[in-house]
């Protein structure tokens, strides 16, 4: 990644994360202050129960295999207004030359996010544990995701949520920032569809598509 791409790229994370913390010194404001409706309702994401499922495509540039597919199932269950606890299942899977690698993780983590007028700026943190097998060899290692960034309402039945994200897998050696966005569309009271894309520091790029279940 070029020095004015990164430079891009640090700016748009500060940014969102100025969101984060203005929004919350805003929600701490004297109760005799009244904080402003969210107009993001629960059309979007955060803040709703829903179960979904994704596909995501990765052209794979580090080494082979050059494709990765990944399929992914997530669990989202509202705590106390403003906290959200995420349960995630990952299988990432690949193949060339007669070599198959393939891992599957789990996580837990916990969202914080502050309801706004415009959408809802949030900070996550998940933490689980990855298996991998490749070439006959399995491994394991422990993982961490770090993740801010907005849900924008866009239109009534329409997010967009720009974020950025710092992951790690220890034992891997497996480090580094990614960056991306998700279009989420209600189509029903219980039905929405996604749509994103994500790139992290080497280029790998991932498309996704999604669908989720509202309870």
């Amino acid at each position: 990644m070029n020095l004015n791409l990164k430079s891009q790229v640090f700016a748009s994370a500060l940014f969102a994360l100025g969101l984060s913390v203005t929004a919350l010194a805003q929600n701490m404001a004297p109760a005799s202050t009244p904080a402003p409706a969210s107009a993001t309702g629960n059309q979007g994401l955060l803040g709703t129960t829903y179960a979904g499922a994704e596909f995501g495509y990765t052209h794979h540039i580090e080494g082979s295999p050059d494709v990765l597919r990944r399929y992914g199932f997530v669990y989202n269950q509202p705590l106390p207004e403003g906290l959200d606890f995420t349960f995630k299942y990952d299988h990432l899977t690949g193949s060339e030359l007669g070599n198959r690698a393939y891992s599957n993780g789990f996580s837990l983590g916990l969202t914080g996010y502050v309801p706004q007028t415009w959408g809802k700026p949030f900070l996550s943190g998940d933490i689980g544990w990855v298996f991998a097998k490749s070439a006959g060899v399995k491994d394991d290692s422990f993982a961490y995701t770090v993740k801010t960034g907005v849900e924008f309402q866009v239109l009534p039945s329409l997010v967009i949520i720009p974020y950025v994200a710092y992951t790690e897998a220890p034992h891997f050696g497996d480090r580094g920032w990614k960056y991306g966005a998700k279009g989420v569309y209600r189509f029903t009271r219980q039905w929405s569809g996604a749509l994103g894309a994500q790139i992290d520091e080497p280029h790998n790029l991932e498309y996704t598509v999604g669908v989720n279940f509202h309870y």
